[in-house]
């Protein structure tokens, strides 16, 4: 008797490849939570992670693609290729969302071999994705790339000072990035001097940041952004809840 988790992944497998409209969303995850317009997807064997990509490939439906967890990529090396050529084929899917800690190996793959020079992509989200040495310029790499992104998520990828200095002055060419999400990370005041380089950018048209559970953003950081922000008026929205290291003082460099 087959699982749910079986059957459920052959009625995604046979939406994708019947190009089923009300199919947006496709999680290839070993956690199968679904809603509706989405649907849930575990790889157990070898073939068919090289068919979900020729799938995936001939798909006009698809919108976002979620990779969570999965322990089949690693096992199954040998097709991983099949499966990244399927994504990097499709025209449809604008949304990215990684979630694969600690599989650094997978997450460099899937940069170099999806992401890299894809334009169709507009929004990239990478959860817990510690890159490791040389993970950072990978990713800078793969982003600045993209030429049409205009929401890039790195929440809880253990960015320090240094990956942010390092991946802002290859972002900062990205005129149309609207949102900028990097929650949960451990940058301090270099960290917070090179956004503001970035938000000094003429040519920036980021709307969003979002710098929430950065436990080192202090008076000092805060003070830099707010200078940075003067006659800005594109961004509307600067986040840093929940955050217990700023106080009256770094409050009042907005008033």
């Amino acid at each position: 008797m087959e699982s749910n988790d079986h059957i459920e992944s052959a009625m995604t497998l046979s939406r994708v490849e019947r190009n089923d409209p009300a199919l947006r969303h496709l999680k290839v995850s070993d956690l199968g939570v679904t809603r509706e317009g989405s649907g849930y997807y575990w790889p157990s064997e070898s073939a068919e992670l090289a068919r979900l990509g020729d799938a995936i490939g001939a798909n006009t439906q698809l919108q976002r693609l979620d990779i969570r967890s999965v322990n089949a990529l690693i096992e199954m090396d040998a097709n991983n290729a099949a499966f990244f050529e399927g994504i990097k084929d499709n025209n449809s899917i604008h949304h990215l969302g990684l979630y694969l800690d600690p599989f650094l190996g997978l997450v460099r793959d899937i940069l170099n071999e999806v992401v890299a020079n894809n334009n169709i992509l507009t929004s990239i989200e990478l959860d817990r994705c510690t890159l490791g040495n040389g993970g950072t310029g990978i990713l800078t790499a793969a982003l600045t790339s993209c030429t049409s992104l205009k929401s890039i998520r790195l929440k809880d990828c253990s960015i320090d000072d240094d990956i942010l200095e390092e991946f802002v002055s290859g972002i900062i060419g990205l005129h149309q990035l609207r949102t900028l999400d990097l929650s949960g990370n451990n940058f301090g005041r270099a960290g917070c001097e090179a956004l503001a380089t970035l938000l000094k950018e003429s040519n920036s048209n980021l709307c969003h940041l979002r710098l929430g559970r950065n436990i080192r953003i202090d008076d000092n950081c805060a003070t830099i952004l707010a200078d940075a922000l003067k006659g800005k008026n594109k961004l509307k929205i600067l986040r840093f809840y929940p955050n217990n290291t700023i106080t009256g003082r770094g409050w009042d460099a907005f008033s």
